[in-house]
């Protein structure tokens, strides 16, 4: 009977692993080289050298900080950036404090997404979510072939007012899918951050579509190299709330793992205060 609760965490230079023996109610840990490239090489390894048997794994939990990486090391994947018409700068204006206001050679980050790679599409919904103007359906499709013929790695989507009416954000992601593939990155803004104001809904599709490829596909070769073990327990990843979701779901939003490493170690203080009484 599988009886090993393991949880883990990629670190620059080490991998930790910690396994928690539920029969004999002892804990193992080690450390792994963490192998850049392919990570889940240096958590195979560390699993290994503690659990015997893989197969024996009832519970997996995994810090990881391969999307917060990718995004502070701009190394995510080129994205395409849908928006209403008319509005389509709202994600170059942005929006925030100029933290230094006397520095007149002051610069503002450079943004995700450049404003060649935005694209504006017709369609409008009144900010009660009522249909204005009928999606253009016709643009989101010559949208998905310009992804493909510019080698886009993933479509962000962002209209106006989606918080209040989703249907044209879902309906541009089923033509995307329908021209791009069920595996292509579609991130849709009311789902990335479900709140009224534009540019934070923008700027959370943007991340999300620019880091979630290589969030999902280091997922993959990780969930593949665990059940080629026998390992049937599913894998879960913490989230940047500082509960966990599988790994699934977190294909699905994988901006909900920006700080799944950072945040894990935040919620092993909290628990390790209350054991302690500190």
């Amino acid at each position: 009977m599988p009886n090993y609760r393991v949880s883990m965490d990629i670190g620059g230079t080490f991998t930790d692993i910690v396994a928690y023996d539920q029969d004999a109610g002892t804990y193992a840990a080690t450390k792994a080289s963490t192998t850049p490239g392919n990570l889940s090489a240096g958590v195979i390894a560390g699993l290994e050298s503690i659990v015997d048997d893989l197969s024996d794994i009832d519970f997996l939990v995994h810090g990881t900080t391969q999307g917060l990486n990718a995004f502070l090391e701009r190394r995510g994947v080129p994205v395409l950036l849908l928006a209403t018409a008319g509005i389509e700068d709202t994600y170059h204006i942005a929006r925030g404090p100029r933290l230094e206001l006397y520095n007149a050679q002051y610069r503002k980050p450079a943004p995700l997404v450049e404003r060649k790679d935005v694209i504006g599409v017709g369609g409008r919904l009144d900010s009660q979510g009522q249909e204005l103007v009928p999606l253009d359906e016709v643009a989101v499709r010559q949208a998905a072939r310009r992804a493909v013929e510019e080698g886009y790695g993933a479509v962000a989507v962002a209209f106006l007012f989606s918080y209040k009416n989703p249907s044209h954000e879902l309906r541009a992601r089923e033509i995307l899918i329908e021209e791009l593939g069920e595996e292509f990155t579609v991130s849709l803004s009311h789902e990335a951050a479900k709140e009224w104001r534009e540019y934070e809904r923008t700027s959370s599709a943007v991340v999300e579509a620019y880091t979630g490829p290589v969030v999902r596909n280091y997922l993959l070769d990780l969930e593949e190299k665990l059940a080629g073990r026998g390992v049937e327990a599913p894998l879960h990843i913490m989230q940047s709330s500082g509960g966990v979701l599988t790994a699934e779901s977190a294909r699905q939003r994988p901006l909900q793992t920006l700080l799944s490493g950072p945040v894990g170690g935040a919620m092993g203080d909290v628990e390790l205060a209350g054991v302690s009484g500190n």
